[in-house]
């Protein structure tokens, strides 16, 4: 039971943050201050184009903080983050990967995000960088716990789908509640 709510609930909230970009729940007035902005096309699909960006910026937020964390860690790691559970994983990789994270989403900000402050994007880049990687050794948790060493072998060389996105399942209800409670609010 605890997979299967773990993976709808934490993957729905991912859904939730693309439908945060709907002009009756966006808070059109704060980025548009025409009343007539619920009604333009061209506003109303700007807005919805926000979300789509909002949904990639955080994935390659997420894969850009684990590829550095990998590279990085691979290159220069000597200290074990938590060897019993991930024996790969260094805290100089985990550094790394923070520090690639903040950058992607402050650069995310710049490039697509233009309703997000800078404030906002550092949030971001710091839940993903603290957050995603914590959902990595969650999910490395699991697996070793469950006595395997790959989630499913539909993606062979990579842990399986769930490896893919366990980031994301930590990622996505902190980055929700952060936007719906306190950007959009």
């Amino acid at each position: 039971m605890m997979g299967l709510v773990y993976i709808s609930l934490f993957f729905g909230t991912f859904i939730g943050l693309r439908e945060l970009f709907v002009p009756l729940d966006f808070p059109m007035l704060r980025y548009f201050p025409n009343e007539s902005s619920f009604t333009d096309a061209s506003i109303v699909e700007q807005v919805y184009r926000w979300g789509g960006y909002t949904v990639v910026a955080v994935l390659a937020t997420i894969w850009i903080c684990d590829t550095a964390a990998f590279h990085a860690g691979t290159a220069m790691g000597r200290h074990k983050l938590f060897p019993r559970v991930s024996p790969n994983k260094s805290w100089e990789g985990t550094i790394f990967g923070f520090v690639f994270a903040i950058a992607a989403a402050i650069a995310a900000k710049y490039i697509v995000l233009e309703y997000m402050s800078l404030r906002d994007a550092l949030v971001m880049g710091v839940v993903v960088g603290i957050f995603g990687q914590l959902g990595d050794l969650v999910e490395s948790l699991m697996k070793r716990d469950a006595g395997v060493k790959d989630s499913s072998n539909l993606l062979p060389g990579h842990g399986g789908v769930f490896d893919r996105f366990d980031s994301l399942l930590f990622v996505a209800p902190i980055l929700y509640l952060y936007l719906d409670f306190i950007v959009f609010t």
